[in-house]
């Protein structure tokens, strides 16, 4: 975006946390330097004076955002590039330009995309006299005057997606006008993670949007009409109100305003992709997509499938068509989706995993479910890490976060590197309602290990006490027993406590085995096969389809060649037979 293209969407994802939170906190970046001195320090020694503007700033330790981490890759603006007019108002200087920020790196920074912006224990605000007002914003200034948006536009709009790991009371967006008064919308979080609006003028419409935002993503929209304005939460209107800003100015404001007291703790927020938008901004290339989706292709391109099943969604601005598990190339037009959702407004594909089982059909039980078959839907749908590594040793499902290695005996794969509150769901389908065994295939080098079983969000088992088997590639089997429904059901395994390996979980019960249901299956060598290549006993006929059920190749040989196809896991048919080839 040029240097003129100013105020538009400020597109924020936005993470909060305490300095001392917890792994998944701390996996979101690495500190190296030092923050001294301490505040009652620069405050004893006058390095920030009192009452008025500082021009010296302080310095603080440097903060490298992990830019790979699912927080900051999931969010739709990551590749948005923070606007070179942007200022930040800190709690020593009300205006400082973006050639200053290097002074000011103990309360603001940035790292690629992505601000940091910070607070420590017992500051407070000294540049005036509203001293239990410390504060770190960053702002694009004057996007309006009285009722009348600049460049002629009909409104300006803000957006943005928050994600909150650790509350503190704070404001984290205004519409800020020529004095307090005049400031027509504050969004505020409290001690607790509720999101609250609060329409500021007139005192009174307080609403929770949010009721426990710990740990959660939730997306917010403000479009500022100049009298008027429009809150939307995660796509839907949350709140419509006049208003009167007089003849002042206006603009947004989005960071840390610590509202009432002193700082109680150190904590710090990320923001990534900040932007901003005005209605006629003729070279706006601000994709908003839905929640959990993200941008693909412009209006009359092509998503192309690419061997995992997709959910697209097409429109703008709140207003969506959707095609679901997707499993060809779909061409981003009105035909396609039968319908224009947003007429006269340039349109976008956005994209996400679909929530399907890997195996193209859920696991049958009685039944093994093979730890690493967790179902497609990408993390926080499908599955929850750490980290958006895949951290194991093997070349397999490596566009995902979860950690995979060698399974039992070197043969096949487990799930590894296990972390607290990790989880993987499975689908699957139960013949019959009963008691059944679950015989949970698992190795540990220490005894600390606690395991869970959630069905369609309820608790099935819990507290599962993992032993110590003798190192991680030994493996042994422990039992639990409980109850399951007929019908299909998402299985979760949840990581309660982590460090240990799973291979597998053998789910029987006293009248049905997994013999009663396993497929007649074929002499293949090798499988798994490093070239592609596998050899059959004889020359037979067969049809080869992608785990999402397409069809790749059909042939009458000895052999199966997938040589030219990506490493995964790919089916096997012939007549009734299947097996499941590993590339």
């Amino acid at each position: 975006m040029k240097k003129s293209q100013l105020v538009s969407i400020i597109s924020i994802a936005a993470f909060i946390l305490n300095l001392n939170s917890s792994v998944s906190a701390q996996s979101l970046y690495t500190q190296s330097g030092s923050d001294d001195p301490t505040w009652n320090y620069i405050m004893d020694n006058n390095l920030i004076p009192v009452g008025s503007n500082s021009t010296d700033g302080i310095t603080g330790s440097t903060i490298d955002v992990n830019q790979d981490h699912s927080l900051i890759s999931s969010s739709p603006y990551k590749n948005r590039v923070i606007q070179e007019e942007t200022a930040i108002h800190t709690l020593g200087n009300s205006t400082v330009q973006r050639s200053s920020f290097h002074k000011w790196s103990r309360w603001y920074q940035e790292d690629g995309n992505t601000q940091v912006f910070r607070l420590f224990k017992d500051e407070i605000n000294v540049r005036n006299d509203v001293w239990y007002k410390p504060r770190i914003e960053a702002e694009l200034k004057d996007h309006v005057t009285g009722s009348t948006i600049k460049n002629g536009a009909d409104w300006v709009e803000w957006s943005g997606t928050y994600t909150v790991l650790d509350p503190v009371k704070c404001t984290i967006f205004q519409i800020w006008g020529s004095g307090s008064s005049a400031i027509p919308l504050m969004l505020h979080m409290e001690n607790d993670g509720r999101i609250r609006y609060n329409p500021r003028q007139g005192g009174s419409g307080w609403k929770t949007m949010v009721q426990d935002a710990t740990n959660k993503s939730f997306h917010i929209r403000v479009r500022d009409y100049g009298n008027k304005y429009e809150v939307y939460l995660n796509g839907a209107l949350f709140e419509s109100r006049n208003y009167n800003r007089g003849s002042g100015g206006g603009h947004f404001r989005w960071g840390l305003y610590h509202s009432g007291e002193a700082v109680a703790k150190d904590f710090m927020m990320f923001v990534t992709g900040a932007q901003m938008r005005y209605s006629n901004d003729p070279d706006d290339t601000s994709a908003i997509g839905p929640d959990g989706y993200s941008y693909s292709v412009d209006e009359s391109e092509t998503v192309v499938f690419s061997d995992v099943p997709y959910d697209v969604a097409y429109g703008q601005d709140g207003q969506y068509e959707y095609l679901l598990e997707q499993t060809e190339d779909v061409p981003c037009t009105n035909g396609t989706f039968g319908n224009d959702p947003v007429p006269g407004v340039q349109k976008y594909c956005f994209t996400r995993e679909s929530k399907v089982p890997y195996l193209g059909y859920p696991t049958p039980i009685p039944g093994i479910i093979e730890a690493e078959n967790y179902d497609y839907g990408g993390a926080a749908r499908s599955y929850m890490d750490d980290d958006s590594e895949n951290n194991g040793d093997v070349n397999f499902r490596e566009d995902q976060g979860v950690d995979i290695g060698v399974g039992a005996e070197n043969v096949g794969h487990a799930i590894g590197w296990t972390q607290d509150n990790e989880w993987l769901e499975y689908t699957i389908q139960v013949s019959q309602t009963g008691m059944y065994d679950f015989d949970f295939l698992v190795a540990s080098a220490n005894n600390t290990g606690v395991l869970g079983i959630n069905i369609d969000g309820t608790t099935l088992l819990t507290g599962v006490q993992i032993p110590q088997t003798g190192g991680w590639d030994e493996y042994s089997s422990i039992t639990e027993t409980a109850q399951l429904t007929a019908g299909e059901h998402v299985l979760r395994i949840n990581i309660e406590s982590g460090g240990f390996n799973i291979d597998n979980i053998k789910i029987n019960n006293e009248t049905l085995s997994i013999n009663d249901f396993a497929k007649e299956t074929l002499s293949i060598y090798p499988n798994p096969s490093l070239t592609g290549v596998f050899s059959l006993s004889s020359k037979i006929p067969f049809k080869v389809y992608s785990i999402s059920g397409k069809l790749l190749i059909e042939n009458n040989s000895d052999q199966i060649d997938l040589s030219k196809f990506s490493n995964g896991i790919y089916i096997l048919r012939s007549g009734n037979k299947i097996v499941k080839l590993i590339k």
